[in-house]
């Protein structure tokens, strides 16, 4: 803590991809991770998504919608089965208000490592499984 009494905010250095075509999601998701000290970018769609994947540093983490214009969260999975995606970046979380079994069966034949439904979990439990993923205590 600091003389004022407010916490220092704390890097974690660990590069978070936000994908969601919602506005509102996306910068709700970049405020509260960034505050965290993730480092944090976003893209709107699955297109975009590919785009960074290629030409940015590697990411840590890709929370990643399912339903968006341009390329959807599947269309998006099904790419990066074929290309060196895995060599370079950490896992792929579908984050999406779609929650039904053969969504999540779909999403995981396609390489999801794992599922955040997002009318189901709290900021903070949010917070607390993205740590739990990049074994951050």
């Amino acid at each position: 803590m600091s003389d004022t009494g407010q916490q220092s905010k704390t890097t974690v250095n660990k590069r978070i991809l936000i994908v969601d075509d919602d506005v509102y999601n996306r910068d709700f998701y970049k405020e509260l991770l960034s505050d965290a000290g993730f480092v944090i970018e976003t893209a709107a769609n699955g297109e975009e998504c590919l785009q960074r994947l290629q030409s940015d540093p590697p990411y840590d983490l890709i929370l990643l919608d399912i339903v968006m214009p341009v390329k959807d969260g599947m269309q998006t999975l099904k790419e990066l089965q074929h290309q060196s995606y895995r060599a370079k970046h950490g896992p792929i979380y579908m984050l999406s208000a779609l929650g039904q079994d053969t969504v999540l069966d779909n999403a995981k034949q396609l390489g999801s490592d794992g599922f955040i439904v997002k009318t189901d979990i709290t900021p903070d439990q949010l917070l607390g499984k993205i740590k739990s993923i990049l074994h951050i205590q």
